[in-house]
């Protein structure tokens, strides 16, 4: 499978720092269900994409996330970069409850690290977070 491009985390959260990692999914559950991804987080929003795919983007859209001060996760907007037609963002604001799990990585090809949520907030402390090794 040819690389895929990350989502995107905007992170207003001052206790962390995420250094390279990107978001790749958000999962709930067991995360070593499904080759590592886990059940998939039960947006209330879906995007929208077109047909039209682009070999980094086979979903045809980015999420846009925010982490904010309170350490809550919120899915922004769904964006659609496609070539060569503009399309304007899906703006959901939508915040996200529950247990969770943020999946983020280095690069596509890299290992997971999975960042829980309780209760809708972030486990600020890395020694709770599940990195997967080679």
């Amino acid at each position: 499978m040819t690389t895929q491009s990350s989502d995107i985390l905007i992170n207003e959260y001052s206790e962390l720092e995420f250094g390279d990692m990107h978001p790749y999914g958000i999962a709930v559950g067991d995360v070593q269900s499904n080759h590592g991804w886990g059940n998939p987080y039960p947006f209330k929003n879906s995007p929208s994409p077109s047909d039209e795919k682009i070999s980094f983007l086979w979903r045809g859209y980015v999420s846009v996330y925010r982490l904010n001060s309170d350490g809550q996760l919120i899915l922004e907007k769904y964006e659609y970069p496609n070539l060569g037609k503009k399309r304007e963002p899906d703006i959901v604001n939508e915040i996200m409850v529950g247990d969770f799990f943020l999946i983020m990585k280095t690069e596509f090809s890299g290992n997971r690290t999975y960042i829980p949520f309780r209760d809708g907030r972030i486990v600020s402390s890395p020694e709770e977070w599940i990195v997967e090794h080679d």
